[in-house]
């Protein structure tokens, strides 16, 4: 695998950069390195090899929270891990401001991130982005609202929830999630790679998500 993309990215210093070479070395970097800084200085740079080098007509981006895009190159993903993030106060408060609401209920919580997602909808979003693989399980259940609201309330008096609530209050948004993309014709992209220093590979498992794909398909 390394060995092909350093063969891929030789292919591209050839022909972006003027690579004469069969490989970079030592002695012929330096003026890649040189052309690199050139020829990505000319403003027309990156709308040149996207659309007339590469021929694409657009590339999915995944954009978090808060951040833009350049819709002449990109059509929008919404990241939402910030979603499964929502116990936190920081989390909580930055999606209050971004869309003025009160978040004093696990209702108003939902109401809110649909109005956000709607806001991207707005300058062109096609979906959301989920890639709690690497830091949980993808295994979820549908959690009933009343224990998600439970946990949501305790968190907004102060109470640390345990590990098993974060999950069954993650559970439940992530299903809400699902709901959401598909009233809004969203394509929910899910990433489902888990590096082995961040999780234990088999929660990554694809198939934990059939009980998803199964209620929302």
């Amino acid at each position: 695998i390394l060995n092909g993309l350093l063969c891929l990215i030789d292919e591209v210093y050839r022909k972006l950069f003027g690579l004469t070479e069969p490989d970079l070395t030592d002695e012929n970097w330096r003026g890649v390195n040189q052309a690199i800084i050139e020829r990505t200085a000319d403003p027309d740079w990156y709308r040149w090899v996207t659309e007339d080098v590469c021929r694409l007509v657009t590339q999915i981006r995944n954009v978090p929270w808060t951040e833009g895009w350049e819709p002449q190159f990109f059509t929008c993903t919404l990241r939402m891990e910030e979603a499964l993030e929502l116990l936190n106060e920081g989390t909580r408060s930055k999606l209050a401001a971004e869309t003025g609401r009160s978040l004093e209920s696990l209702p108003q919580l939902k109401d809110a991130l649909v109005a956000y997602t709607e806001s991207y909808n707005e300058r062109g979003n096609r979906g959301i982005k989920l890639a709690h693989a690497y830091t949980r399980t993808l295994a979820s259940e549908e959690v009933p609202a009343e224990e998600a609201s439970t946990i949501y309330d305790r968190a907004l008096r102060g109470q640390a929830p345990t590990p098993a609530e974060v999950k069954r209050f993650q559970d439940h948004i992530i299903f809400f999630l699902g709901e959401m993309a598909s009233e809004m014709t969203l394509v929910f992209q899910i990433h489902t790679g888990a590096q082995g220093t961040w999780g234990w590979v088999p929660n990554s498992n694809p198939v934990h998500l059939l009980p998803l794909i199964h209620r929302y398909r």
